[in-house]
């Protein structure tokens, strides 16, 4: 998956929780500081904005899912933990999002 900065920027992320109500994501320090709005790094209540490509996607755009970072906690030198609130989606984004956590239920 990856993470869409303001300016259109792209950083990989790695799922480490999800639900339809939210994702907790493992990225480096370079992203929570391009994904910054107004501060050093990225803080809770900043714009977040993510492009999942499940296998379950019809198209090669992946599902878009945008939201509020809820917490961001630094767990080494480069890599931080960051868990995300999501937006309400549009009936596609919603749907895609619901298959891809019934997908993941199903697969463990």
């Amino acid at each position: 998956m990856q993470l869409v900065g303001l300016d259109g920027e792209l950083f990989d992320a790695e799922s480490s929780d999800i639900s339809v109500n939210g994702i907790v994501l493992q990225t480096t320090r370079h992203a929570v500081v391009g994904l910054a709005q107004g501060g050093a790094i990225l803080t809770a209540g900043d714009r977040v904005k993510l492009r999942l490509y499940p296998e379950t996607a019809n198209n090669g755009n992946g599902i878009l899912l945008e939201g509020r970072a809820r917490h961001v906690r630094r767990l080494s030198q480069d890599r931080y933990l960051v868990g995300v609130w999501f937006d309400r989606q549009t009936d596609e984004g919603s749907s895609g999002l619901v298959d891809l956590v019934e997908m993941l239920s199903n697969s463990g």
